[in-house]
């Protein structure tokens, strides 16, 4: 009996956590990896998300439609306070020409949407 009311409050406790995770724009996983604060913003360190832009008219074009794909595949793995491209850092671009268009792809460090200050003043 013991066992099944610790086993329900682990799991109340986990679906509150879950939920305001959620709430406050983040799945709860960006945890897993290194961060630090830069420029203001806390950024992971250790890695970075890539979007894809496929056959765009123009070269700004396909750059816009990685981005989107960036902040997507960002939001779905650590919520949209990580999957705003105009705050993710250390950027890179790479475009081609293709069949009378562009495809380009966008490789960034995802950061926190809000400034923050750091912890030493």
């Amino acid at each position: 009996m013991m066992f099944r009311v610790l086993l329900g409050v682990a799991t109340l406790t986990g679906i509150q956590m879950a939920a305001t995770a959620s709430q406050a724009g983040q799945t709860g996983l960006a945890a897993m990896h290194d961060q630090r604060i830069v420029a203001g913003r806390l950024c992971f360190t250790d890695h970075t998300h890539v979007g894809t832009g496929l056959r765009a008219a123009s070269k700004r074009e396909a750059i816009s439609l990685a981005a989107r794909d960036w902040s997507a595949f960002t939001a779905f793995e650590y919520g949209a306070d990580w999957a705003q491209w105009r705050v993710a850092r250390n950027k890179k671009e790479k475009c081609q020409k293709s069949g009378g268009g562009y495809v380009c792809e966008v490789q960034a460090m995802p950061c926190l949407a809000k400034s923050v200050r750091s912890a030493t003043r």
